[in-house]
């Protein structure tokens, strides 16, 4: 009996300290690219505008010039603002360019997403707003579609949205020429200063919302060059830093995994002995709770510990999310979940 107890304990203990370490590894990840900050009423930042055009190239990629006014609101809790990233579609991209002299720097930035990492200037207070304009080339947007008129091709884009920043104004404006439809509907049409026709859609965006929008392209009106095969020039140092703590915690998680295995068994070995004899043994667990945005997140999360151990919770900084989960909690954690679950089984 005093075996089949030490077991069940060094199991709960193992269970426990597998969770512990997923939980360290994502705080670990989140710590190379800026604060956590549980959420507040009182937003560090906002950004007074948020315009990204774009426009068709002749392969087939897209240009996207991105102009984005963010403004400091607090620069004591944190300290000032002196470098943000923008969630971009994917890593398919080339020809980062910026575009405002208040950009020291620009650069492809990996962290669960694909970004910009825009740093600044100088440091930026509460109060004063930084001119944030950049240009990249995007690639692979596209998916071939067939219709009762024949195939097309459907271009959609889901702007980079902000965990705990409000948006007072996105505005998405696309290139109309060549397209065959646009969507969601409620667009407007409007002549640019360049003197070419675009879909517009505005809306503010409060911390997590996020704006979807799509445009259909007959065959023939461009090379569609899907460049899935396009990497960015120059990758982040910070990304290689992360994918060492990832592959690190990754490797202890599948050892502690491995002997909750070994114990299993020892353990169920043990219990259809005593279930011979009529004897037995109930034990119980705890879960995990992840947290998200009111649409497609990438916001903050929550956790709970089964036991008497810390639990870390990933949180927002400075950053905006991309289509991947920027924090990299929604899919490890439910994975975590499922296999907690599937050894109390």
């Amino acid at each position: 009996m005093k075996r089949t107890l030490l077991t069940v304990r060094l199991r709960a203990a193992l269970r426990c300290l597998a969770v512990c370490l997923l939980a360290a590894g994502i705080t670990a990840g989140t710590g190379l690219f800026g604060h956590s900050r549980a959420f507040a009423a009182d937003y560090l930042d906002q950004i007074d505008s948020y315009t990204i055009t774009a426009s068709m190239e002749e392969d087939g990629s897209v240009r996207l010039v991105y102009d984005i006014q963010w403004t400091v609101l607090d620069s004591d809790s944190e300290g000032p603002l002196s470098w943000v990233k923008v969630g971009i579609p994917n890593e398919h991209v080339k020809e980062f360019e910026a575009l405002s002299s208040d950009i020291d720097r620009i650069s492809y930035y990996a962290s669960g997403g694909d970004f910009v990492r825009l740093d600044l200037d100088r440091d930026y207070y509460e109060g004063e707003t930084a001119d944030l304009r950049f240009s990249i080339r995007s690639y692979a947007l596209y998916e071939q579609m067939s219709g009762d008129s024949g195939n097309y091709y459907l271009y959609s884009f889901t702007p980079g949205w902000f965990p705990e920043t409000p948006v007072r104004q996105l505005e998405v404006r696309w290139a109309k020429e060549n397209a065959l439809s646009a969507s969601p509907k409620d667009y407007t049409e409007v002549t640019g200063e360049d003197g070419k026709e675009y879909y517009v859609w505005q809306t503010p965006l409060d911390p997590n919302e996020v704006l979807h929008v799509s445009v259909a392209y007959p065959e023939g009106a461009y090379a569609y060059n899907y460049g899935d095969d396009i990497e960015p020039e120059g990758r982040s140092s910070a990304e290689k830093d992360y994918s060492i703590v990832v592959v690190a915690v990754t490797a202890i998680f599948i050892v502690t995994m491995i002997l909750i295995t070994v114990i299993d068994r020892i353990t169920a070995r043990s219990y259809k002995k005593r279930r011979r004899s009529g004897g037995g043994i109930f034990f119980g667990g705890g879960g995990y709770h992840g947290g998200g945005g009111r649409s497609s997140g990438g916001g903050g999360s929550s956790c709970a510990c089964a036991c008497a151990c810390a639990c870390a919770c990933a949180g927002g900084g400075r950053a905006g999310c991309s289509r991947k989960d920027f924090y990299g909690t929604k899919m490890t954690t439910e994975r975590l979940r499922d296999a907690i679950d599937g050894y109390e089984k």
